[in-house]
């Protein structure tokens, strides 16, 4: 939990520094919060994402953003299986806004995706659906143990919603598929920000 929270800090005071030297439309920070799924292991989890968007121009703009996920999921059809992963991803991305005034809500990122995923997952026989005549039991397997890094790419569409003084709320839809190991997350959050 320290390790998200510093993080923040840091953001917040590079935005401060750099938005006290440009104009107020060209920089903003988002946080956002939602769900996610992970293709290894079909886990559904939350997720939090913090991004910094340093606008290059009317057009463009830089975007590193960084993602927490927590993914659970237990069951017990016929015994009982446990798989739980935790992935920290760092995305560098460019991202295009479109200038047209209609459209001007709209945003759209791709770039470079690193991922770090960790997390262990076994089986063992438990009972099933609390019914006697189906009640197994057994020792629990020892359990298998993730540690690993990826690379991949990123890409994502941004709805702004909301736009009062300086904050802004909306919706963003992300997907992430990763080279490495073949693969693949989808994110969903809402997001707040300041400009």
């Amino acid at each position: 939990m320290k390790k998200p929270i510093i993080f923040i800090a840091i953001l917040i005071l590079c935005h401060s520094i750099v938005y006290s030297q440009t104009d107020a439309m060209n920089n903003t920070f988002k946080a956002g919060i939602g769900g996610a799924f992970l293709g290894d292991g079909d886990l559904f989890g939350p997720a939090l994402d913090f991004e910094y968007v340093f606008r290059l121009n009317d057009f463009m703009a830089l975007s590193p953003r960084i993602m927490f996920a927590t993914f659970q999921r237990t069951e017990y059809e016929w015994g009982h299986q446990f798989n739980v992963r935790h992935s920290n991803t760092l995305d560098l991305c460019t991202t295009i806004m479109p200038s047209h005034r209609k459209l001007n809500w709209l945003s759209l990122s791709a770039g470079l995706s690193l991922r770090h995923l960790s997390g262990s997952f076994g089986s063992g026989w438990l009972k099933k659906n609390g019914d006697e005549k189906y009640n197994k039991f057994g020792k629990l397997e020892y359990p298998t143990y993730i540690d690993e890094n990826a690379i991949g790419f990123t890409s994502s569409v941004d709805m702004r919603l909301l736009k009062r003084h300086h904050m802004i709320g909306g919706i963003k839809g992300s997907m992430q598929a990763f080279y490495t190991n073949q693969d693949i997350a989808w994110i969903l959050s809402f997001y707040v920000g300041y400009f």
